[in-house]
């Protein structure tokens, strides 16, 4: 195919994007006034952290707040919280004996109780029995009631008496007997009435005073708070009965914060055991809450449900119904039932005091954990150090909504929320034996009381966590769809006019993408040196959740200067509401943005021209059900197990178990939930019958209390490209994880997923246990949505992962060219042809040398001419990680990396030219015909996309052409090996060994004795293929320690001495070394 990259392609300049949409660029400064409202020194602080925090795990730095005020997210409405403290309480008054006693106090006044403040102290909870209750019915009174109507009886009965004997007396048979008929009926009638009044006057009476007693209730029950005993028993009945494995996950986090937060010479950290005891916890206070909290009656009857004229409604505010305006058909049914139904918001205050008593027998009642920890210095040391810990105090208080529904269970969504860190307080014993066993060792208890302080914070308001009830009981536990509800595309073209940060008048200026409010980096362009009008081109792909859209997240575009020694300073920002691009959905929106600083929210600057556009998930085709369904009926598979959907499943849900992705929309978002591995095991060697090194035999086992249990960690890798890892599961055979990422996807049908099951060990780098690879073309046949268990292969040991992986395609068609790998080799398949544009410039061209530079890759050619053995051998291989934020550069003469030395022109370089990776296609070969550029700044022009742009704001000629034949080789090769910097490209690099080059390696020693001849050549490579494969298989001279933590040892030297040359020279274009973790997100 031929390129047209000759041509400098038009594009719109600033004045056409902003008389195209003045109104956008109007708008999208009046969002950044606003949400730059609180700006300044705070502002600019406040970012930095949050983009230095999310490469960091969370660690136990918690401090305790005094009183606040936030929002409460189970009333919306403003709450004062504190953080637990310890209570001061007199003793006297814990009894009813003494005066002033909790239990025969009257309650404070109601203002005290507004549910504006949390419960008072949970220690002082009141009763509605202390309240006057209104008067009974007084007997006395219902006995007069009795004899008036005695006597209106009597009466009433004479005067029927004598109206019967004047009407029927000397009137006849037939008279007197019709009259006294229908005399008969009026009295009885009238007997009855009376009788019905009477008691009706007694019911009312009894249903004034129970309205009275009702209304009390109403009146109270909101504000004040409650004991509730008859709670306690059932949680006593049942707390016996409750698994442990039931707070796995709740640990989890507490052993994250631990491992992340522990001191130099403690190695690890591993909660071994849990148990919950005999003693449960106590709800020692409760009480309800308004529903409606902005009423200006508070309470009202509506506290617990709606007026009967407003039930049935859904009650959405202004935001919400603009959202759903313009979402999409299955999103606005679940945003609808979201928020349908009723609503039931409860305050409860807990507590849990541990049982007196210090023997083994009495501790073991009480909640308590087995932390061990692993001592070690410098990692050449680990003595494990058991610890008992156990629980003796918890108080705090949380907020709980739960969505009333008609149909069973009756509840859909419950949302928690702790008013505050609760007040926590244990107790660390050391269980071995030389060391005593006094009650409490400070510095481990305090250490294990913030980490549990740091992991309940994460749920204190205004944070809050959201449970699904009813699909938690009524569902399968499947994940069926993403969370992710689409993605953003931002382009990125170009800035120009930006302020100058160095003290040479420039800026190294890259651009950073974000969230406004998290404001952890999402992307990051690359660096252009010393260049005041960069002009980018590259294209982002951002996640977006619901979460992001109700929290009114802003999307936001940093412009930074890089700095070698200091930090990094600010150019300026842009910023947009998520819910603007969320109303136009699957259309890009073009903008040219003054540039907003972050003093005082001033303007900076220069400006900022991008293009951004949300795309939302595509439904599935139901025409690839039929099909896939007719297909298996007609190959008699029988071993398709066919799934059923779960009554609770909406229609999209249901269709990602039977229907596969749709090949006419390869772009979309891939969810990977990494949830245990089961069985694993080290492959060790052990000695057999002759004292010779065997495997293991038949029928082994690993003992779960072993000191050899490997720490296991997993790793997801997408295209040669590592993504995520998780936390490190300490020595155990059966890690368990729940833990997974999503991640967007540009072509389902040619990606492969790689999941890597690691051994983290001390003083060695960390073994591959296993792989499994996937590519999705294959694991998404004849589903959308995969649970399956994979064993682990090519790896040191054994085991399986269970996995659960969905995948839904996008709106959003992009080109062919962009739905590559990020990681490639760049293959020069013929000869170099050079054109000057002039005789004198093609003789200079001819008669100096040619390097390639890739980032920070440089080679020398040799020769620009290629042997004509074939286009299978290359002239050059080009190893490029960040493809789509690459230029390969041409370059005559001297490198452009060093030309921004003070030498004379004569050593400079005399022209570049510059091939945008981003514009050629995985695995065609592609003639390009490139224009040679020369000018006085050719180190910053070399990082530029080439364009009208370029032109209008760089100083450079075109002085000739060259002419060249590429093809982009897909994936990692081995020419990357000489690139590698740091953990995350060495794991790369590792598993493509495995997968890839190895494998191909033998094949073309396969083929040595073709030829009837091998040489010596021949004969090395084959050897050091063999040793490569012996060695990382932990085989040969590597299965000694001794000799793996030697090559631990001097990795680990390079690299310091690496990082001490970066710190004292400096560095600007490093590659982003960080991944997404459990931990640090």
């Amino acid at each position: 195919m031929k390129s047209r990259l000759m041509k400098i392609a038009p594009e719109s300049s600033a004045r056409d994007v902003e008389h195209e949409h003045p109104k956008e660029s109007e708008k999208s400064r009046k969002h950044q006034k606003i949400l730059d409202s609180g700006g300044g020194e705070a502002e600019k602080n406040r970012i930095k952290e949050a983009a230095k925090a999310s490469r960091e795990p969370k660690k136990n730095d918690f401090v305790a707040k005094g009183q606040r005020v936030v929002e409460d997210p189970v009333t919306k409405d403003d709450v004062i919280i504190q953080d637990g403290r310890d209570p001061k309480i007199n003793p006297m008054e814990l009894d009813s004996r003494y005066k002033g006693g909790f239990s025969s106090k009257r309650p404070l006044s109601s203002d005290v109780y507004h549910s504006k403040h949390i419960n008072p102290d949970p220690a002082r909870p009141t009763s509605l029995l202390l309240h006057r209750f209104p008067e009974p019915l007084d007997p006395g009174k219902i006995r007069e009631l009795d004899d008036l109507f005695n006597m209106m009886y009597i009466g009433y009965g004479a005067v029927v008496v004598m109206v019967w004997g004047v009407a029927t007396v000397g009137h006849g048979w037939g008279t007197f007997t019709v009259r006294s008929f229908w005399l008969a009926l009026a009295a009885l009638a009238g007997f009855f009435g009376m009788g019905l009044i009477r008691n009706k006057i007694v019911n009312q009476m009894e249903r004034i005073r129970v309205a009275m007693h009702r209304q009390r209730g109403e009146e109270c029950t909101p504000p004040y708070p409650e004991s509730v005993e008859w709670m306690n028993a059932i949680i006593a009945c049942i707390w016996r009965q409750l698994n442990p494995e039931m707070f796995i996950s709740m640990l989890d986090q507490v052993e994250d914060i631990m491992q992340a937060s522990l001191p130099s010479m403690i190695s690890s950290v591993k909660i071994s055991d849990l148990g919950l005891g005999e003693n449960p916890f106590r709800v020692i206070a409760m009480r309800g809450l308004a529903d409606l909290m902005t009423d200006s009656v508070h309470p009202t009857h509506t506290w617990i449900e709606k007026a009967d004229g407003e039930k049935g409604k859904v009650d959405l505010d202004e935001k919400d119904l603009e959202n759903l305006e313009h979402s999409d058909p299955e999103m606005r049914e679940q945003a609808i039932e979201d928020l349908s139904g009723d609503f039931l918001n409860m305050e409860v205050s807990f507590c849990y005091a541990a049982m007196p008593g210090q023997s083994s027998k009495d501790r073991s009642k009480n909640i308590h954990l087995l932390v061990e920890f692993f001592i070690g210095a410098f990692d050449w040391l680990e003595i494990p150090l058991p610890v008992w810990v156990q629980i003796e105090r918890i108080i705090g208080t949380a907020r709980i909504r739960a969505q009333i529904m008609s149909e069973p269970p009756f509840i859909r969504n419950v949302t928690f929320s702790l008013m505050g860190v609760p007040n926590v307080s244990i107790s660390a014993i050391p269980i071995l034996r030389v060391l005593p066993n006094v009650l409490d060792l400070p510095i481990i208890s305090n250490f294990v009381q913030m980490s549990i302080a740091a992991a309940t914070d994460m749920y204190v308001a205004p944070k809050s966590m959201t449970l699904n009830v009813h699909r938690i009981l009524a569902g399968d536990g499947v994940k069926k769809d993403t969370d992710a509800i689409g993605v953003i595309v931002v382009n990125i073209h170009y800035g120009q006019n930006l302020s100058s940060q160095d003290v040479n008048g420039r800026s190294d200026p890259y651009c950073v993408l974000s969230l406004a409010k998290f404001g952890r980096p999402m992307y990051s362009t690359r660096i252009i040196f010393e260049d005041l009008n960069p002009v980018w081109e590259e294209t982002a792909f951002l996640l977006i959740s619901k979460d992001d859209i109700r929290s009114d997240e802003g999307l936001s575009l940093q412009l930074w200067d890089s700095d070698k020694r200091s930090a990094d300073d600010i150019v300026g920002r842009v910023n947009i509401p998520l819910r603007d691009l969320v109303r136009r959905p699957n259309e890009m929106q073009s903008h040219m943005s003054d540039l907003m600083g972050f003093e005082d929210a001033d303007q900076m600057q220069g400006q900022l021209c991008w293009s951004v556009g949300f795309y939302e998930k595509a439904h599935l085709n139901k025409d690839l059900r039929v099909q896939h369904n007719k297909d298996v009926a007609d190959d008699k598979v029988d071993s398709v197990v066919k799934r059923e959907p779960s009554p609770i499943d909406s229609e999209q849900e249901a269709l990602t178990l039977d229907t596969p992705p749709d090949p006419e929309l390869p772009s979309g978002i891939l969810s990977v939930i990494v949830k245990f591995v089961a069985g694993l095991e080290r492959r060790d060697v052990e000695k057999g019958v002759d004292d010779k090194d065997r495997e293991g035999a038949a029928g082994q086992d690993v003992d779960a209390s072993s000191s050899k249990l490997p720490c296991g960690y997993c790793e997801l890798i997408l295209n040669d490209n590592l993504f995520y890892k998780t936390r490190v599961k300490q020595y155990t055979n059966m890690p368990y994880f729940q833990a997974g990422t999503e991640v967007f996807v540009r072509n389902w049908t040619t990606s492969e997923l790689r999941m890597i099951v690691r051994d983290s060990r001390v003083r060695e780098h960390d073994p591959i246990m296993g792989i499994v690879a996937l590519p999705l073309k294959n694991l998404f046949e004849s589903s959308s949505q995969v649970e399956q268990m994979f064993a682990l292969q090519d790896g040191v040991g054994y085991g399986k992962l269970s996995c659960s992986i969905v995948f839904r395609s996008i709106k959003l068609q992009i080109p062919r060219e962009l739905c590559g790998f990020t990681t490639v080799s760049v293959d020069l398949l013929s000869s170099i042809d050079i054109q000057g544009n002039t005789p004198e410039w093609t003789k200079k061209l001819d008669n100096v040398k040619i390097t390639l530079v890739a980032n920070k890759y440089e080679h020398k050619l040799g020769t620009r001419y290629k042997h004509l053995s074939g286009d299978d051998e290359p002239l050059a291989r080009v190893p490029v990680f960040d493809r789509y934020s690459t230029n390969l550069v041409f370059c005559f003469g001297r490198t452009p990396l060093t030309s921004t030395l003070p030498i004379p022109d004569f050593f400079r370089a005399l022209g570049v030219a510059i091939l945008p990776l981003r514009e050629l296609e995985d695995g065609q070969m592609t003639d390009v015909e490139l224009p040679i550029l020369a000018g006085p700044a050719l180190h910053a022009l070399e990082r530029n996309f080439v364009n009208k742009q370029t032109k209008d704001t760089h100083s450079f000629e075109e002085v000739g052409v060259l002419s060249v034949r590429v093809r982009i080789n897909p994936g990692l090769d081995d020419v990357h090996k000489h690139i590698l910097a740091g953990a995350r490209d060495r794991h790369e690099f590792e598993v493509y060994e495995r997968l890839v080059g190895l494998p191909n390696r033998a094949e073309v020693n396969s083929h040595a004795n073709d030829d009837g001849v091998i040489t010596r050549s021949e004969r090395r490579e084959m050897s050091r293929l063999f040793t490569r494969e012996l060695h990382m298989r932990h085989r040969g001279i590597m299965g000694y320690t001794p000799v793996r933590t030697a090559v631990w040892a001097k990795d680990g030297l390079k690299s310091h001495v690496s990082s001490l040359g970066r710190s004292m020279f400096g560095s600007k274009d490093q590659r982003d070394q960080y991944i997404m973790s459990e931990v640090g997100d």
